[in-house]
C-alpha cells in the first residue's frame, strides 16, 4: 500500500495528495511554537518581567498614595520655621460654664440644685417610680421634674420675694413634689398642699413619711410640710398664705371662677399659675 504524498500549498498549508478535505491540516503559529526548541536564557538576558522585585509585563502596578511628583521638598530654612511653630505653646482657654444641649439644639446653662433637694427626689422616685403615682381611675399623671420645679423656684425668688418667711400653698398638690421641694429650697415657713384624689394624697403622705424618717438623721432636710385630703372649693379664703401655687392646666371653668373670687377677697400677695391674668383678676 502506497503512502499518500503531502503537498504544500501557496499559503503554507499541507494537504494530502488524495484531496480528501478531512485530511486537511493547517500549520498554525501555536503549533509552530510548540515545535520550537526551548531557548536557554542567560542571567544577562533576563527580561525585566522576570527580575526580582518587578511586576509582570501584563500586571498593573499599584498606585502610590504619595507619588514622587506630588511630594514637596522642605529646605533647611523651612524646617527651622516648622520647628519654631511647633515650639510655640497654644494659649490656654478660660474655663467655661458647662451647658446642656436640648433636643432642638438650644444650649442652656446647667441648673444648680441643693443636695437636700436631690436627696428628697431620690426618695420620692424610689417610692412612686419614674412616672409618678396614678389617679383613682388608673390614669398615669405627668409628674414634675426636679429641674423644672427648680426653675420655677428661682423665678419666684427673683420676682415674688419668695424666701424662708413665705407661706406656700399648692392647690392640687398630687404626690407632693412642689411642697417638698420648697421645704428644702428656699425652706419656707409653711408648705401646705391640698389634693382631692385620695390615692394621690395617700402617695404624698407616703413620701412625706419617708422624708420625715430620713430627716431624723439628716438635719439638712426640711420637713415643714402638711398635706390635706379635701376640695379647695370648700375653703372661704386663701389667707394666711403669701404664695398661692396651682398647676392650673386642666382646671374646669367652675373651679377657675371660684378661685378667682376667693383670690380677690384674700390678702395673699402672689398667685403663681399657668393661665393669663385676665382669667383671675
Amino acid at each position: 500500500m502506497s503512502t499518500p504524498q503531502r503537498k504544500r500549498k501557496d499559503d503554507g498549508s499541507i494537504i494530502n495528495s488524495s484531496g480528501d478535505p478531512d485530511d486537511l491540516m493547517e500549520s498554525t503559529p501555536a503549533r509552530q511554537r510548540r515545535r520550537t526548541a526551548p531557548r536557554l536564557i542567560t542571567p544577562s538576558e533576563t527580561p525585566p518581567s522576570h527580575r526580582q522585585n518587578s511586576m509582570p509585563s501584563r500586571a498593573t502596578a499599584p498606585r502610590s498614595l504619595f507619588p514622587p511628583s506630588r511630594l514637596v521638598s522642605i529646605s533647611s530654612d523651612d524646617a527651622s520655621i516648622v520647628e519654631n511653630i511647633q515650639a510655640v505653646e497654644r494659649p490656654t482657654k478660660p474655663p467655661t460654664t458647662a451647658k446642656r444641649r436640648l433636643a432642638f439644639g438650644k444650649t442652656v446653662a446647667s441648673i444648680e440644685v441643693r443636695p437636700s433637694v436631690k436627696k428628697v427626689y431620690r426618695i420620692i422616685k424610689k417610692l412612686t417610680g419614674a412616672i409618678g403615682g396614678n389617679g383613682s381611675s388608673g390614669a398615669i399623671y405627668g409628674e414634675l421634674t426636679c429641674g423644672s420645679m427648680q426653675k420655677m423656684v428661682n423665678l419666684m425668688m427673683e420676682h415674688t420675694e419668695f424666701g424662708p418667711q413665705s407661706r406656700f400653698i399648692d392647690i392640687g398638690s398630687g404626690i407632693g413634689k412642689p411642697n417638698i421641694h420648697v421645704a428644702q429650697d428656699p425652706g419656707c415657713e409653711l408648705s401646705y398642699g391640698i389634693e382631692m384624689e385620695r390615692s394621690r394624697w395617700m402617695l404624698g403622705m407616703t413620701n412625706l413619711r419617708a422624708i420625715l424618717h430620713e430627716a431624723d438623721t439628716d438635719e439638712t432636710i426640711g420637713h415643714k410640710v402638711y398635706f390635706q385630703h379635701g376640695n379647695i372649693m370648700n375653703a372661704k379664703t386663701l389667707d394666711p398664705f403669701t404664695h398661692v401655687y396651682a398647676f392650673s392646666i386642666g382646671f374646669p371653668p367652675k373651679l377657675w371662677m371660684y378661685l378667682s373670687e376667693m383670690w380677690n377677697r384674700s390678702e395673699s400677695m402672689y398667685l403663681i399659675c399657668y393661665s393669663a391674668p385676665r382669667n383671675i383678676i
